[in-house]
């Protein structure tokens, strides 16, 4: 769990940092215990200072009240209680700490393929454009898009389990991966498998970033969703992240539903219903309408 502390008037501001890649269970990590930590005599002591001080609180030790570690995977830390997610009998949503590390090892293992970056970067609008090839797990209900290379348009494939549109947030964030490609983006929505129950969508969008890497296309594969958990855990064991269960039947492609999405504007951002005036560059370097 990552903080950042700013001491200001002799008064200290708690800026919760990535606070979505963290889940806790009852009686393990609260905002509570962090925040003791925070309180203690060295805490007390620190120097004022304008810049923020970065504070792991997975180092902390002496409590065992943090949960124990599982172990490491795509360069992230993952708990036990990450395990329990990923057990074949788990309901839990998957969490930013094991997509990030999933989508880390697929860019490991597919070194040319673009993206996979850190999810919350996505919620920050602070993903990188890409030109080429790429495939992005994005946090809205778990869903992932990719784009092809090389193409004369610029096209979004959306692989999502629960076949819903895109938000207005989720569509500016693809933008901002796709800037300064075109004007316009064309938004594919594929047929692909329907998940069943509410909470495997983060499974479905691993398996369909995987497929996308392995040169599949997702909208023809059916998965054997009884499984898919299963996978991710011995994948995890494994360090190896390979294609998932498949079901032995033939899934007829439907046309994808199309949507064309225009840009905006000199940060090329399309119109979220907001009056537009013009850009400003913010100190930070990003764009912000007035």
């Amino acid at each position: 769990m990552h903080f950042y502390c700013y001491s200001h008037n002799n008064a200290a501001f708690i800026l919760k940092h990535c606070c979505s890649t963290v889940s806790t269970k009852p009686g393990q990590c609260s905002l509570s215990t962090s925040i003791g930590h925070m309180n203690s005599s060295s805490m007390k002591n620190r120097k004022s200072t304008t810049k923020s001080d970065f504070i792991d609180l997975d180092d902390f030790t002496a409590t065992s009240q943090f949960p124990d570690k599982w172990c490491m995977f795509g360069g992230v830390q993952l708990y036990d209680f990450r395990k329990d997610m990923l057990s074949p009998n788990s309901s839990a949503w998957l969490d930013d700490a094991i997509i990030s590390a999933f989508q880390n090892n697929l860019k490991k293992q597919y070194p040319k393929m673009g993206s996979l970056q850190s999810p919350i970067m996505a919620t920050k609008m602070a993903l990188k454009a890409q030109q080429g090839e790429f495939v992005q797990i994005l946090n809205i209900n778990w869903l992932a898009v990719s784009s092809p290379l090389n193409h004369s348009e610029t096209i979004i494939n959306v692989y999502n389990s629960l076949h819903m549109t895109l938000p207005g947030a989720a569509k500016k964030i693809i933008a901002s991966l796709c800037q300064h490609r075109s004007s316009t983006i064309k938004v594919l929505y594929h047929d692909v498998q329907w998940q069943s129950g509410s909470n495997d969508c983060g499974v479905f969008a691993i398996a369909f970033a995987t497929a996308v890497c392995e040169g599949k296309n997702p909208a023809a594969v059916v998965f054997d969703q009884s499984n898919m958990r299963a996978h991710l855990l011995k994948s995890v064991e494994m360090r190896h992240l390979s294609s998932f269960p498949e079901r032995c039947i033939k899934r007829r492609i439907k046309p994808p539903h199309m949507e064309h999405l225009k840009l905006y504007c000199s940060c090329q951002l399309p119109d979220d219903g907001n009056l537009i005036i013009k850009c400003i560059n913010v100190e930070n370097g990003t764009m912000l309408h007035a």
